[in-house]
């Protein structure tokens, strides 16, 4: 990884402890160590697991979360692929062919995080993890992924950067969202001006995906 993305982004270092020397996979180990903090206040061990024993189980967890980055960027990249050709042969528009590229991505990711989290419940087996808890772990890691700019981090060009999502990637990822974001997209008071939230809002009730959050509701 290039010197300068450590150097303007004290989070990858500072927070993750990735350096200029780690691969690719090796960044989503400690990504994925990060969010396994995260995650795993809600885990009750059997005294009889070793930390040797869940350090094996940690790192299976890490393989299955590489592999499933390299089949989403294999999905993003077959369905760009598709999306240009459409492009070229046929008379849809680019919103057309933008939203059929969209829909491709959300299945084909949702088929991913669904098969993740059941084989994260499979080889951390040193606990009984509910998926609940699988996808927490997931999404967390994708999360810190996402916030990230990973574009120049490679240090072969020969090597495809699966940890770069692009805008479309990030628009499927099932986002880890806590009460205060949700109560603060539905303020009556909020503007376009002041926050993002408001057209987050906007264009979730109008795509069908949500509907409105209440507090005294129960939250989604």
């Amino acid at each position: 990884m290039k010197n300068s993305i450590i150097k303007n982004n004290i989070l990858i270092y500072a927070l993750l402890g990735i350096t200029a020397d780690d691969s690719q996979e090796n960044a989503v180990r400690k990504i994925a160590r990060e969010a396994y903090l995260t995650m795993c206040r809600t885990i009750n061990y059997d005294k009889s697991v070793t930390d040797e024993d869940k350090n094996k189980a940690f790192l299976s967890v890490c393989e299955e979360i590489i592999e499933a980055l390299k089949k989403m960027q294999t999905e993003y990249n077959n369905a760009f692929k598709e999306a240009n050709s459409e492009l070229k042969n046929s008379k849809h528009t680019i919103g057309d062919i933008r939203k059929q590229q969209a829909q491709v991505l959300q299945s084909s990711f949702d088929k991913i995080h669904k098969t993740t989290c059941d084989n994260i419940i499979e080889r951390f087996s040193v606990c009984s993890l509910t998926y609940g808890q699988a996808q927490k772990w997931f999404n967390i890691t994708l999360k810190y992924i996402a916030s990230i700019d990973f574009e120049q981090f490679t240090n072969d060009d020969a090597v495809e950067n699966f940890l770069y999502f692009h805008n479309e990637t990030i628009s499927v990822l099932h986002a880890p969202v806590d009460s205060y974001i949700i109560e603060a997209m539905w303020d009556e008071n909020a503007t376009a001006e002041s926050s993002p939230l408001p057209l987050i809002k906007e264009n979730l009730l109008k795509s069908g995906r949500c509907g409105k959050y209440s507090s005294d509701k129960v939250k989604p």
